[in-house]
């Protein structure tokens, strides 16, 4: 059986400028992303995207609703993809505001919801 090697460079705090190989990898903790050389250039690996909702019923008295969503398939999310929203009944859920991520969940506030109104919060995040 062939001798194989791995190409795993490590933890570095900034892309390696030479002595790169084909296959070369490492994560590059400034930039907090995993790269790799290809033979002619340092590229990123891809990050995922995926998607998730929740749901929340807005309390008697209606106006500012908390909402969380996790995004169960990353630990951690790098951005904000897309924020969709829907209502029943059908109203103006107003625009996400104060959006903050933490790890892999999106935590915002939607603003003069009424109340009983079911918001239903997908959002789309790329990350790891």
């Amino acid at each position: 059986m062939p001798y194989v090697r791995t190409k795993w460079l490590g933890v570095l705090d900034s892309d390696p400028t030479t002595g790169l190989e084909e296959g070369s990898w490492w994560y590059n903790s400034t930039e907090k992303r995993w790269k790799f050389f290809d033979g002619d250039q340092i590229r990123e690996l891809p990050t995922r995207l995926e998607e998730d909702s929740a749901s929340v019923t807005v309390p008697f008295g209606g106006g500012d609703t908390p909402v969380n969503v996790t995004i169960s398939n990353l630990t951690t999310i790098e951005k904000i993809e897309d924020i969709r929203l829907s209502t029943d009944p059908e109203c103006d859920p107003g625009t996400p505001a104060n959006a903050i991520v933490t790890g892999n969940v999106v935590g915002m506030t939607l603003y003069g919801v009424p109340a009983g109104t079911t918001i239903t919060v997908n959002v789309l995040a790329s990350g790891y």
